[in-house]
């Protein structure tokens, strides 16, 4: 089951319905925290158990969150247990934190590197980045040691740049071998 594909019309209701209420931050910290709710192992047991009534998961879910909840939070809870849909809760959290990172114009990034980097190394590659993409780019560096070398940008869930030593050598096998 594809949950990012169930959980997009949810994220992009929520995400439109946070800013035209002016209340994106607000909704983001509960839906972030409805995350933490349905993760839970006691709480998967409790909505699994047949005896379990949606009214009852409802009233649950609710009782966490404050009285200060909006109301449409909580039809929003209602729709997604009426839907069986609790388990798509964090793939919309996610989602969500994207649509609101493109909505300020900013991007993650992320760049493995065989070996530790300077800060001015950092800090030329993401400028290079934000002036190419035009937008703040908040940069994560990972070392990982399967790359040999090199390095690999990763924007968005996809590969930009993939400089690595060992995807180079794989390409000169390739043009070698033919």
């Amino acid at each position: 089951m594809n949950l990012d594909g169930i959980a997009r019309p949810y994220s992009k209701a929520v995400f439109d319905l946070a800013k035209e209420q002016n209340a994106l931050t607000h909704w983001m910290e509960s839906v972030e925290m409805l995350v933490s709710v349905v993760e839970d192992k006691d709480f998967q047991s409790f909505i699994n158990s047949p005896s379990t009534a949606k009214d009852k998961i409802v009233e649950v879910i609710m009782g966490i969150f404050s009285e200060k909840s909006p109301k449409l939070f909580q039809s929003f809870v209602e729709v997604l247990i009426e839907n069986n849909r609790l388990m798509v809760v964090p793939a919309l959290y996610s989602q969500l934190v994207k649509a609101a990172s493109l909505e300020d114009k900013v991007r993650q990034a992320e760049i493995r590197v065989a070996c530790d980097i300077s800060d001015v190394q950092i800090k030329e590659l993401s400028e290079a980045l934000e002036k190419r993409y035009d937008c703040k780019i908040e940069l994560n560096v990972l070392k990982d040691s399967n790359i040999l070398g090199g390095a690999i940008i990763v924007m968005d869930d996809s590969t930009v740049f993939d400089g690595s030593l060992s995807t180079r050598l794989e390409t000169l096998e390739y043009l070698l071998s033919s």
